[in-house]
């Protein structure tokens, strides 16, 4: 009798918590639909506002394309750098906004191009006359940059500013590899392909060190010269106060003239009323970016017949569908496929924002674009923070190819790592393996048992002919002799800016200029633009991993990962290095400067 009333009273407390937690849900949800029913415009812009952008909100290429916590309900739109971009430019002829707020943040998570496309955005609203106002507590080098457009820049007087230069770290695992007695077999081509260097040395070669190197100095000597231009200085004035570290204190910044003044936010805030002509009691309507987005329409023709598609392709390679933040070669393959088979759809373009991944997944989707120009229609790529690797490979057979300045690119080179773990079992786990097999080979390649001379020569092979495939392809769509393309590429990387001197690309631009030359190259007069993938807010991308439809990733594993990765992000590069057991086509970093 007590079991049954346990059960029945556990099953009433089932139901009710159930219960809860269904209405807290269907709530979302009804709020949610509520605000899509409403649609764009459904924030108020008052007039007299200032456009609040806050540099500390993950800004991704593509609109709320982020690695969202599933465990949370936030329904937060993450306004993406292309979006940014296009509300700025609108901010300039909208007569409700008087200027912009810039709050730098203390961390800026976004790329190398995307800091530049940000800035000159930001640069071109100047010429509207409306102010442009930029606040830091701790004025990091990305923000600082961004930042430098502003007509005053004021920096707290108990605040800090960081301006030293720029630098890539990078953490090597080989000895530890040898304390565990885990060994790798590493197969790669290109000198300058440094994905593997970690696991096969304690430190850079010369060949990445050089590669670094040359990046490095190229984008920073242009993001100084930059600053000297908005701050009225020399570059070579700006790169001694950062190689030197004269700023120190938030007077060193104001003495070498990075900031116009010290202040606290309340007197920044007296400046912005001043400049909107409000009394001190009044409210200053800020709109942020988020709520800007909401509530302005970015107008779209869906009258037209004909169509440009633009297809998205933000993150890692992989060969399966796509989630969060990542091009699964499968679903990127259905969305070229589609584009190819509608007759009313003119030209696609291409927005590449990745570091590469499986050199496997990398080919079907240029075979797609292949047949898209085959098809006759015209195939544009504009390139974001990286098109490097994998996201060259798929670049490359295009008719038009668009980069940032700063954009990681080229690095055309593969590589495929398989460990070996019979030392570690044995002498770590005290556990051995043996085998019964009908030949030397039988057992085929794992991480069990070391390799046979044979199997290592074939999947060396197997890596030099998908590198021979790859260069075929950048030589075909480039129209570079493939012994050109060899030399050129052997895994190195390139700025967008260099890239242009060997032919990997075209032009500098953004995807605003890709969309101009698309439109001219067509001749279209009318058309409407279509968007893959469709982003789903967070919420919807919550429901989904909840009613099991997302299968890539568990509630809580997906949560501790991200957590992980914002603290120990080696740590999540490699193990995503590890667990692909193909050859692949990828960068070994991604660099963010702050």
């Amino acid at each position: 009798m007590k079991s049954f009333i346990k059960i029945v009273l556990g099953s009433c407390v089932g139901v009710f918590l159930a219960f809860i937690v269904f209405s807290l849900i269907s709530l979302a949800i009804a709020s949610s639909f509520t605000a899509s029913l409403s649609g764009g415009g459904s924030t108020e812009i008052k007039s007299n506002s200032i456009l609040s952008i806050d540099l500390s909100i993950p800004m991704p290429d593509k609109t709320n394309n982020v690695e969202s916590n599933p465990l949370s309900l936030d329904n937060q739109t993450f306004v993406g750098v292309v979006d940014a971009v296009k509300l700025i430019k609108y901010a300039k002829t909208d007569d409700k906004i008087k200027g912009i707020y810039i709050n730098p943040g203390s961390a800026v998570a976004v790329g190398p191009a995307a800091i530049k496309d940000l800035h000159d955005a930001l640069e071109d609203f100047k010429s509207s006359k409306k102010f442009i106002i930029a606040y830091g507590e701790n004025l990091t080098q990305s923000g600082y940059y961004i930042s430098s457009v502003a007509d005053k820049i004021y920096l707290n007087p108990v605040g800090d500013m960081n301006f030293k230069g720029m630098s890539i770290s990078m953490m090597y695992f080989k000895n530890l590899l040898e304390k565990l007695n885990v060994k790798f077999n590493i197969f790669y081509v290109g000198k300058f392909k440094s994905a593997t260097e970690p696991f096969r040395s304690d430190k850079m070669s010369p060949e990445n060190r050089l590669q670094l190197k040359t990046f490095l100095n190229g984008m920073f000597g242009q993001i100084c010269a930059d600053i000297a231009k908005n701050r009225k200085m020399t570059p070579e004035a700006v790169k001694k106060v950062a190689d030197d570290l004269l700023i120190q204190r938030p007077e060193d910044a104001l003495s070498y003239k990075f900031v116009d003044q010290l202040a606290y936010e309340d007197e920044v805030l007296t400046d912005l009323r001043n400049k909107l002509k409000l009394k001190e009691e009044d409210k200053i309507n800020f709109v942020s970016l988020n709520s800007y987005y909401d509530g302005t329409t970015l107008k779209k023709d869906f009258s037209a017949s004909d169509k440009i598609v633009v297809v998205y392709a933000e993150g890692e390679i992989n060969d399966s569908d796509s989630h969060d933040a990542v091009i699964g070669g499968k679903s990127y393959v259905k969305y070229l496929r589609k584009a190819r088979l509608d007759k009313n759809v003119k030209a696609v373009i291409l927005r590449v924002n990745s570091p590469g991944g499986s050199a496997y997944a990398s080919e079907q989707m240029w075979r797609e674009i292949d047949l898209i120009k085959k098809s006759g229609k015209k195939v544009v790529v504009s390139m974001g923070d990286y098109a490097a690797s994998g996201g060259y490979y798929i670049s490359c057979n295009a008719d038009q190819i668009f980069a940032n300045e700063n954009t990681i690119t080229g690095s055309i080179g593969v590589f495929g790592m398989i460990p070996n773990l019979s030392g570690f079992f044995k002498d770590k786990l005290y556990i051995t393996l043996d085998s019964v097999k009908t030949g030397p080979n039988a057992l085929g390649i794992n991480t069990y048992f070391d390799m046979s001379p044979t199997e290592a020569n074939m999947v060396q092979k197997s890596v030099e002919n998908i590198y021979h495939v790859f260069t075929k392809r950048v030589a075909d769509g480039r129209k570079i002799p493939i012994a050109t393309v060899d030399s050129i590429a052997q895994g190195r990387i390139y700025s967008g800016k260099d890239a242009i001197k060997l032919g990997l690309v075209d032009e500098i631009g953004g995807l605003e200029d890709a969309l101009a030359y698309t439109v001219k190259l067509t001749k279209l007069k009318d058309y409407r633009l279509i968007e893959y993938p469709e982003t789903k807010p967070p919420l919807e991308k919550f429901l989904d991993k909840l009613s099991g439809k997302d299968k890539e990733e568990s509630l809580v594993k997906a949560a501790v990962e991200k957590e992980i990765q914002s603290l120990a992000p080696e740590y999540i590069s490699a193990k995503r290095l590890l667990l692909n057991n193909k050859i692949q086509a990828r960068l070994p970093m991604v660099l963010y400067f702050n």
